[in-house]
């Protein structure tokens, strides 16, 4: 539970050091949309804590709840969506990839300029913490961020930056 609190905690730091430090309006007068996406929910509770009771299907809703709050505190022009806002999924039970996809048309109809989407990994090395990131190869806005909350995390006491791993 320590280790989940922990990455949870560095998200949330790196979503406010990215409300901070990255301009977030377009050169057009057009509103930003920032949809978040808490993983897992309904039928799919994600990893299960060392607890054996906290699901990570309820953590991301908190976590992403309250990132949420923290963008819409910063800066209320900017409109934050949630692929969810409880515990129900409205897509296929059981079927992974209609999960994601699912997430991806969510975000596309919303007409969303940015996709957060939170995970707590689990690995039964528990030396193993830390952040990492997944962007598509030729999406260098995201590897800047990247690189922004990374350095804002190292200066919070976060070391353990797993890195960015591109994606398909």
């Amino acid at each position: 539970m320590k280790f989940l609190k922990k990455t949870a905690a560095a998200w949330i730091i790196a979503a406010l050091f990215l409300c901070v430090m990255m301009p977030v309006r377009a050169e057009s007068d057009d509103q930003v949309v920032v949809m978040i996406d808490p993983g897992h929910g309904g039928y799919d509770g994600g990893t299960v804590a060392a607890d054996s009771e906290t699901l990570e299907k309820d953590l991301t809703l908190m976590y992403a709840k309250k990132i949420g709050a923290q963008i819409e505190k910063l800066d209320s022009s900017i409109e934050v969506l949630y692929t969810r806002n409880s515990d129900k999924v409205s897509w296929a039970r059981d079927d992974e990839d209609a999960d994601l996809k699912r997430r991806v048309i969510i975000a596309k109809k919303r007409h969303a300029d940015y996709f957060l989407s939170i995970h707590m990994n689990s690995s039964e090395d528990t030396s193993m913490e830390g952040y990492a990131a997944f962007v598509r190869p030729k999406d260098k806005a995201s590897k800047k961020i990247y690189k922004i909350i990374a350095k804002n995390l190292k200066k919070a006491g976060y070391e353990a930056d797993n890195g960015l791993t591109t994606t398909d």
